[in-house]
């Protein structure tokens, strides 16, 4: 995903850019036909690709019966592109959308968004136990979930980097960039100290962590985070950091420049493409000539895109996204316990669609979902 991607139309991008997709599917070159069974390869809101045994003729129309969420939806379309695959016998046949309902591009819409979020959201520093969120579920088949770090009583857990063939599955997947994290701590969420602990990933790690992402073909945005140690059962979090005095205001700050200039420089030194400036601080934000500050500092050691990554309930009132590249949200379900249904997914985006897309047009950056929790 080079500098034009960043240029081109949203709707645009969306046309064009397919993402793997291996669902049932049954389709018929001639109405005489019977059905026959075979999978896709690939899709688009616009079209998909799927194989057959019988070669297809370009130009003619294909009868399609696709099974989505429970539901199996008829659809017409026109085939674009035929080649034969010898590495699996079988041709590859490319089509195009020419008559389908409503309904079945949204739910093709929404899968191919979960499909999107799963590979190009990834962590590389996981610290043990099953994915909060995932217990019982299948994991996508290109990346799992970080989970969170538990502070307190894993103080001492070091984080585990995701090795070379963990990235080649997610570039081969369909993934164009890779998510790495890295994060230091404070004791509590009015600390003005940000340090290093157990479970930091080391410099040393997190450079190799990045060439691994780098050898996949991946590129890479690098993600520093705070972590609260003492969160009192969750009570706080990032975007709860914030002060009572301006000392304390000015004391954090400096730490926070020290922090965000260190990774900032080993990012340019990598090569890394983007870099987020910060990640959930919320309450931090109200201190936009700070923030400007920071910004400032981290353009003159970084050459790369700049991003922030907000909260999703917190990314309209942010005032220093012009001094940005891209604006940046985490996504996330209500709750742990609550894993919304398709239609719950659906009334929340096309909610959240205007509110983001309005933003995007004013202030004609690309917006990324920086997170995405299930």
């Amino acid at each position: 995903m080079g500098d034009d991607y960043f240029k081109m139309d949203f709707q645009e991008r969306r046309r064009f850019r397919r993402h793997l997709l291996d669902n049932p599917l049954r389709f018929r070159f001639s109405e005489k036909d019977s059905f026959r069974d075979t999978h896709t390869i690939d899709a688009s809101e616009g079209g998909l690709m799927f194989t057959s045994n019988e070669e297809a003729r370009k130009g003619s129309t294909v009868n399609i019966q696709m099974p989505l969420d429970d539901k199996t939806y008829e659809v017409k379309a026109r085939v674009a592109r035929v080649e034969f695959d010898e590495s699996i016998g079988q041709y590859r046949v490319g089509v195009e959308f020419t008559d389908y309902t409503e309904s079945f591009r949204i739910t093709l819409k929404l899968k191919l968004l979960n499909v999107l979020i799963a590979t190009t959201v990834f962590s590389s520093a996981f610290f043990g136990g099953t994915p909060r969120g995932l217990a019982g579920q299948t994991a996508p088949a290109a990346v799992t979930r970080p989970a969170m770090p538990r502070h307190g009583s894993d103080q001492g857990l070091a984080g585990k980097c995701y090795g070379e063939k963990d990235f080649r599955r997610l570039a081969e997947a369909g993934a164009g960039y890779a998510t790495i994290c890295v994060t230091r701590y404070m004791d509590n969420h009015n600390a003005t100290e940000i340090k290093v602990t157990g479970s930091t990933l080391s410099d040393a790690d997190l450079r190799d962590t990045i060439k691994k992402a780098r050898e996949a073909g991946l590129k890479v945005l690098l993600k520093p985070r705070i972590g609260i140690i003492n969160n009192h059962n969750n009570t706080y979090s990032s975007s709860d950091v914030g002060f009572s005095s301006e000392s304390d205001w000015v004391k954090w700050f400096k730490e926070y420049r020290n922090f965000i200039g260190h990774y900032a420089r080993l990012a340019d030194s990598c090569g890394v493409e983007i870099f987020c400036i910060g990640t959930e601080l919320s309450f931090t934000t109200q201190r936009e000539d700070k923030w400007r500050e920071v910004i400032a500092e981290t353009r003159g050691v970084y050459e790369g895109k700049l991003v922030y990554a907000s909260s999703s309930d917190n990314f309209t009132r942010i005032a220093f996204w012009k001094e940005l590249d891209l604006i940046g949200i985490e996504a996330a379900a209500p709750s742990e316990e609550q894993v919304p249904t398709t239609e719950e997914m659906k009334e929340v985006w096309n909610k959240w669609h205007d509110i983001i897309a309005s933003i995007q047009m004013s202030l004609n950056k690309p917006v990324i979902l920086t997170n995405w929790m299930i």
